[in-house]
C-alpha cells in the first residue's frame, strides 16, 4: 500500500492534466518556431540557388545560340568568296585583304538580306567602350572599282560584343613555290587566296568561350 504521505494530491494531478490538455507550453512553441524558421530559410536558399542556376542556364543557352548563328553565317560567307582578280599593265591584285584585326573580300549577299548581286564584306574587331565588338560590314559591290574600298557605309551585323580580343590568321601558299603556312597578313598583291581563315576570340571570364574557328575559302582554279 502507498503511504498517505507519498500519495499524490488529487488536485495537483488534475491541474497538471488540465495544463497538458490545454496545449503547448511557451518553450515548446519557441522551439517549434525556431525549427520552422530553419526549414523556411533552407527552402528559400534552395529556391534562390535554383533561380540562379536557371538564369545561368538560360544565359548560356542564349550565348550558345549566338555562337552557332555566327559560325553558320561566317562559314557560309567565306565559302562563297568570289576569286576575283583585278589586273592592269602594271599591277595585279586579288579581291582579298586581311591582317590580324580585319579581313575584306567579295561574296554574294547574306542569305537573310533578300537581295541578289555581289557585296564587299569586312569582318573586323572594333574597339567599343571597355571592350571589342566583332562586326560584319557589307556594302554593294561597284563593278567599276579596281580595288577593295574602305568599310564605310552599307549594313552592319553585330556578331558579338564585350570581347577581350579578336585575332585573324591566314593559311595557304602566298607564292607559287611556297609551302602552305600560317600568316598574320594576306595582301591583295599575293598570287592566290588563302585556303583557311582562322578567327580567335577571347571573352571575359564567366562567359561562354568560343572555340578557334577555321573558315574555309573555296576559290576554285585560282588556288
Amino acid at each position: 500500500m502507498i503511504s498517505p504521505a507519498l500519495r499524490p494530491d488529487p488536485s495537483t494531478v488534475l491541474s497538471c492534466r488540465r495544463r497538458a490538455e490545454a496545449g503547448f507550453t511557451l518553450l515548446e512553441i519557441i522551439v517549434a518556431m525556431v525549427v520552422l524558421a530553419m526549414i523556411m530559410t533552407t527552402a528559400f536558399s534552395t529556391l534562390r540557388l535554383g533561380d540562379r542556376s536557371w538564369e545561368a542556364g538560360i544565359k548560356r543557352a542564349g550565348e550558345s545560340e549566338q555562337l552557332r548563328t555566327t559560325v553558320d553565317l561566317l562559314q557560309r560567307q567565306f565559302r562563297q568568296i568570289l576569286p576575283m582578280v583585278w589586273a592592269d599593265d602594271n599591277e595585279r591584285r586579288i579581291a582579298f585583304n586581311g591582317d590580324r584585326k580585319r579581313v575584306q573580300f567579295i561574296a554574294p549577299a547574306p542569305q537573310h538580306h533578300g537581295a541578289t548581286g555581289l557585296f564587299e564584306f569586312t569582318l573586323s574587331g572594333e574597339a567599343h567602350g571597355d571592350g571589342i565588338r566583332l562586326v560584319l560590314n557589307y556594302t554593294l559591290f561597284n563593278p567599276d572599282n579596281t580595288r577593295l574600298g574602305p568599310p564605310d557605309g552599307g549594313r552592319r551585323v553585330l556578331l558579338a560584343e564585350r570581347l577581350k580580343s579578336v585575332e585573324l590568321g591566314y593559311y595557304g601558299s602566298r607564292k607559287k613555290d611556297e609551302a602552305p603556312a600560317w600568316h598574320r597578313q594576306w595582301n591583295p598583291e599575293e598570287v592566290r587566296y588563302p585556303e583557311l581563315v582562322r578567327l580567335r576570340v577571347e571573352r571575359d571570364s564567366g562567359m561562354l568561350q568560343w572555340p578557334e574557328l577555321m573558315l574555309s575559302v573555296h576559290t576554285g582554279a585560282l588556288q
